[in-house]
Order: structure tokens, then C-alpha cells, then sequence
């Protein structure tokens, strides 16, 4: 996609080009000095405008994005010998360019993996394939995520495991047809090294999103 669009803009600039040789020509031909001027001025206007999109769209990356992402965790007690492990993932958009996912073509989702435990000494373990997957979560409402230029986000969900259990949780997001993605490795400590029990252990625990230091809507 990033090619194509590249190769359309260098297409604009040889017709933007084009035209201004043409232009060029046509007020070799004429003896009006006011249409000259006011020719040029509209020549340079466009040539200006072409010079303009070329760096802001293949030269200093226009089209790009980034979009960085943290985990951060916290373990609630449940009930009995359960946790509740709520996960936030910290998504910040730090280019001035506005980043929408589309559910059709990207991808924004929380995976948990059980982390094994029988690798050797020294063995390497991939959080996001190693392991037995427990949950993927889809965080990608079906309207689309927007990402403000700027922007800071916390998405928290929650999921129940055993006290004593280690997982891998990893954040990923599929944009464009490019990815990024975080993870971290948890251990659900037992009762005593856990948060205060929840006041209603059957109460339901809905994901919320947060919008941190979001910009100023003009």
C-alpha cells in the first residue's frame, strides 16, 4: 500500500512538471506582461503545492504511523482460590497523523498464554506462540478504533485464573497491513500478595476504554 502510494505521488509530481513546461511555453507566447505575472504566480502556486505534498507524503513520512504499546497488571482476589488478573493496554499515537483501525482489514487484540514450564536451562520462549493459548480477546469495536493524533489510551480487561499460575500476555495491533505488539510475562501471586478481595465475586467485569491527555477538540 505504502509503495503504490508513493508511486502515485511521483506521478503527480511528472504531470505537475508537465505542466508547468507547458505553462512556460504558452507565456513565451504571449505579450500581455499582466498575464504573464499573474500565469507565473498561479504556476508557482501549483509547483509549490506538488514540492509541498512530495515532502510531506514520501519525504517526511506523511503516511506513516506508530502507534506504542505498554501492559501494565494488577491482580484482584477473586473467590476461592481464584484471581482476577485485570490487564490495561497503553496505546499512544505520538504523530500528528490520526490512526483508524477498521475492523474489516486490521486487528487489535489481548492474548493470554499459559507459560510452559518444562523448557532447559536457557531455553528461549516466544510470549505471543510459546504455550497454551487460554483467551484471545478482540478489542476492536465493530465502529472502528480511532487513535487521535497525540493521544494516549488505556484499554483495561480482566480474566479469572488459579493463584499460582504464570501467563504471557501480549497486546497486538495489525494496521495497514504492518504490526505492532507488546508483552509481558504474569504470575498470580496468592490470596495474600493480591489486592483486596472484590466486594461482589459475581459481579460481571465489563473492558472499559479510556482516553488519557487526549487533545483539545477545536
Amino acid at each position: 500500500m505504502g509503495n503504490l502510494f508513493v508511486q502515485r505521488i511521483r506521478s503527480g509530481a511528472v504531470r505537475v512538471w508537465r505542466g508547468l513546461a507547458a505553462t512556460l511555453k504558452w507565456l513565451g507566447g504571449i505579450a500581455e506582461p499582466v498575464s504573464k505575472w499573474a500565469a507565473t504566480a498561479a504556476s508557482l502556486t501549483v509547483v509549490g503545492g506538488g514540492i509541498w505534498a512530495y515532502y510531506q507524503f514520501v519525504l517526511g513520512g506523511g503516511t506513516d504511523w506508530a502507534i506504542n504499546l505498554s501492559l501494565s497488571t494488577e491482580i484482584v482476589r477473586y473467590h476461592d482460590d481464584l484471581g482476577l488478573v485485570v490487564i490495561h493496554v497503553h496505546a499512544k499515537n505520538p504523530r500528528m497523523s490520526e490512526v483508524t483501525l477498521e475492523p474489516t482489514t486490521d486487528k487489535y487484540e489481548l492474548r493470554v498464554r499459559r507459560l510452559p514450564l518444562d523448557r532447559a536451562s536457557g531455553a528461549a520462549i516466544d510470549p505471543d506462540k510459546d504455550g497454551e493459548l487460554i483467551r484471545a480477546i478482540d478489542m476492536l469495536p465493530k465502529e472502528g478504533y480511532t487513535f487521535a493524533p497525540g493521544a494516549d489510551f488505556d484499554d483495561a480487561m480482566s480474566i479469572v485464573l488459579p493463584y499460582g499460575t504464570a501467563v504471557t500476555v501480549t497486546a497486538d495491533l495489525t494496521y495497514a497491513g504492518d504490526n505492532v505488539s507488546a508483552s509481558k510475562v504474569v504470575l498470580i501471586d496468592g490470596p495474600d500478595d493480591a489486592a483486596p478481595a472484590l466486594q461482589n465475586a459475581s459481579k460481571t467485569v465489563v473492558p472499559t476504554r479510556k482516553a488519557l491527555n487526549k487533545p483539545n477538540q477545536e
